[in-house]
């Protein structure tokens, strides 16, 4: 998963991330930017809609601006579709989710005016709508904050953050975990170790194996596995074991264990 960040200002060369997607933020009528990069365009009426829509990946309606004349022709472009929700109700973000069902949308929350117990109160329900969020704001822990919750995007409209690489380490956090490859090294010294059932003490020939004679460990050569464990307890040794050594069908007088 990538996040993206949309801002007015994008340094060039354009920086390259391994979690970050760098985009133009563009107010209504800007057509200052970076060419290097995708474009979110404010519209806030249907004559505000360029003609032309390279470069362009997502537009944003800010609050109080949605209709659905605006949304309708939206819809119609295909790409992504930025709602500023701030005063929406939950009966309103339901609905909204269902006439857009179809579409590539994002819901937006300007949370600049918002104190910290109002802000987290806000994100943490938007996080649980089940549905691409992004915060736009120009604080600095807020924004930090909103990168645990994984959001689709973050809208920094008026500066390039010089502290990015904490966002994406921040957002590094939720991210799933592979599992660690193991070098070289590692690999030789696990290779062809199993875990088997061994010889608990030092076993003489003839003697009667017991519970207490047995133990499991991880070997270079192959024990007999864990789950034979209560099957060859009362079976008698045929040959003898030392302590640590794997027990194996061979070691058994038991001809119906040594075949």
């Amino acid at each position: 998963m990538v996040m993206k960040i949309w801002t007015s200002q994008i340094p060039e060369p354009l920086p390259r991330f391994e979690l970050i997607e760098l985009g133009v933020f563009k107010k209504k009528g800007d057509t200052s930017g970076s060419s290097l990069s995708k474009s979110l365009v404010e519209v806030k009426k249907t004559t505000d809609i360029p003609e032309k829509i390279d470069g362009i990946e997502g537009f944003i309606i800010p609050a109080g601006c949605i209709n659905l004349e605006l949304l309708g022709q939206l819809q119609q472009i295909h790409s992504f579709i930025y709602i500023t929700i701030n005063g929406f109700t939950s009966q309103a973000i339901k609905e909204l989710k269902q006439s857009l069902e179809d579409s590539k949308t994002v819901f937006v929350f300007e949370s600049d005016n918002y104190n910290t117990y109002d802000y987290l109160e806000q994100l943490g329900w938007l996080a649980s709508q089940n549905q691409p969020f992004a915060v736009a704001s120009e604080n600095k822990k807020q924004l930090l904050t909103a990168c645990v919750f994984k959001p689709h995007a973050l809208i920094i409209k008026s500066s390039y953050p010089s502290w990015i690489g904490e966002l994406e380490h921040l957002f590094s956090i939720t991210q799933a975990q592979a599992a660690k490859p193991l070098s070289e090294t590692e690999l030789d010294s696990i290779y062809g170790f199993e875990m088997g059932l061994v010889a608990a003490k030092n076993l003489p020939m003839g003697h009667i194996l017991t519970n207490e004679d047995i133990t499991t460990a991880i070997t270079a050569s192959r024990g007999l596995g864990l789950h034979l464990r209560q099957k060859i307890i009362g079976q008698r040794m045929g040959y003898s074991l030392k302590l640590g050594e794997p027990i194996t069908f061979g070691f058994l007088q038991d001809p119906f264990y040594a075949k």
